[in-house]
């Protein structure tokens, strides 16, 4: 696609400006009214029905039971080397006090 020149960009613009000036106003017709000939009327004019009238009732909120907190875990226990069993030691009869 190429560049548009000024006198496209002009001329789109002209009837872009043209077609929505021919149908904004058909956006406003309403068909029905007085003896049922078409007609321009605003939108916001209609009024409808009266809305109804809200009513809140607060009521107090249902007691949530709370768990209580986990107890903490015991600490870890490092697993240790079995022992070793060792030889009670003989004293030699020159050891003997």
């Amino acid at each position: 696609m190429g560049e548009r020149t000024s006198a496209e960009r002009g001329r789109f613009a002209f009837s872009l400006l043209l077609s929505l000036s021919l149908h904004a106003p058909l956006l406003l017709l309403t068909v029905g009214r007085g003896l049922g000939l078409p007609g321009f009327d605003f939108p916001w004019r209609d009024r409808g029905p009266e809305p109804s009238e809200l009513r809140v009732v607060l009521a107090p909120a249902e007691p949530v039971e709370v768990a209580p907190p986990p107890a903490p875990a015991p600490p870890a226990v490092q697993p240790q080397a079995p022992a070793r069993e060792v030889a009670p030691h003989r004293m030699a009869p020159s050891e003997i006090p």
